[in-house]
């Protein structure tokens, strides 16, 4: 396994809640994508100030890695940090 990458998501500061699905693809596309290589652990730090996280900005996330790795790939390998940890098990459970 390669070694671990860790990306700190960049957030414009007045948002406070990530929402919609083409938001989430972006944001994956933009940030993640190029430092990403299946078998390597991925980790996500989420700001602090956001607060929320909805189900379409997941799902948009993660569309390139499901075909890369799929579902159980992003659970064993793409953890994702946040202060709030409901807000992390939220994320988890929209993975699907």
């Amino acid at each position: 396994m390669e070694k671990e990458v860790r990306i700190e998501l960049k957030v414009d500061k007045t948002i406070s809640c990530l929402a919609g699905y083409p938001n989430g693809y972006d944001f994956y596309k933009e940030q993640v994508e190029k430092h990403f290589k299946p078998g390597q652990k991925l980790t996500i730090v989420i700001p602090d100030y956001v607060e929320d996280i909805a189900i379409s900005f997941v799902q948009g996330f993660c569309k390139e890695l499901k075909k890369e790795i799929g579902v159980n790939g992003i659970r064993e390998t793409i953890f994702f940090e946040h202060k709030d940890t409901n807000l992390v098990k939220e994320i988890y459970e929209n993975i699907n």
